[in-house]
């Protein structure tokens, strides 16, 4: 007979593999403070700010994008919602924060679930919680808006990572969790950046979208990268 899992344990599983979970809080218990529930009421500082036409960054940018993270994620409702986030975004929040399961043992809700929080609703009624906003996804996959010939007004977002949906819809996302495959991904890429290897500097989300289409590891490089991939898989998953 199987026994039934605690919230804690399955909450414990699936953070250690990288797929995203939402941990809910009926809004009966806060509602004598939903009126201040809201995405909307954040500070907005979430860009990496704006960039000349053909900017494309350097070793000298990844750092400064790195640094600006680790200020970031000092912030608990940010930790809390990035990790349960999944994917690229729960990988480099582990990055930031150096893998240090002392930051992230505990997801749920933070003090800020009221100022932070969203409404959601549920097969049992409506649930509050944590969520990131599309400007705070965007700081944590390194965007910058970037000038284009279209108007002297016009800018793209560049990002150093594939932002939240097209890392969902590509191959590597489209498992639900994180495999060894994305953290090779993820090592190679951050290896390569740091090595200032020309071609790896920030794309558009059209251009991720074709490079991830496209991304075949040759057999070699894989092998390279496999070893510290999967003892970082097996640390997530006997965690």
């Amino acid at each position: 007979m199987h026994r039934e899992f605690t919230a804690e344990e399955l909450t414990e599983y699936l953070l250690g593999i990288g797929a995203e979970f939402r941990t809910l809080t009926a809004r009966s218990v806060v509602a004598d403070h939903a009126a201040s529930l809201g995405l909307g009421d954040r500070e907005n500082p979430h860009s990496l700010g704006f960039r000349a036409k053909g900017f494309k960054g350097d070793v000298d940018d990844f750092k400064a994008y790195y640094l600006r993270l680790k200020d970031f994620f000092k912030k608990p409702y940010v930790t809390h919602a990035a990790l349960r986030k999944g994917g690229i975004i729960w990988r480099i929040t582990y990055w930031v924060l150096q893998d240090n399961h002392s930051h992230c043992e505990d997801v749920g809700h933070t003090s800020d679930l009221l100022s932070h929080g969203e409404l959601l609703q549920g097969d049992g009624g409506i649930y509050v919680d944590e969520n990131l906003s599309k400007d705070e996804e965007d700081l944590i996959v390194g965007t910058y808006k970037v000038y284009t010939d279209v108007g002297p007004d016009q800018a793209a977002d560049c990002s150093w990572w594939p932002n939240y949906s097209v890392w969902r819809t590509c191959s590597y996302g489209a498992a639900g969790y994180w495999t060894p495959k994305c953290e090779a991904f993820f090592q190679g890429r951050v290896n390569d950046i740091l090595a200032g290897k020309s071609g790896v500097g920030v794309k558009t989300s059209k251009d991720w979208k074709k490079s991830l289409r496209r991304a075949r590891l040759a057999p070699d490089v894989f092998k390279r990268i496999e070893l510290g991939s999967e003892a970082f898989i097996q640390k997530m998953y006997s965690t």
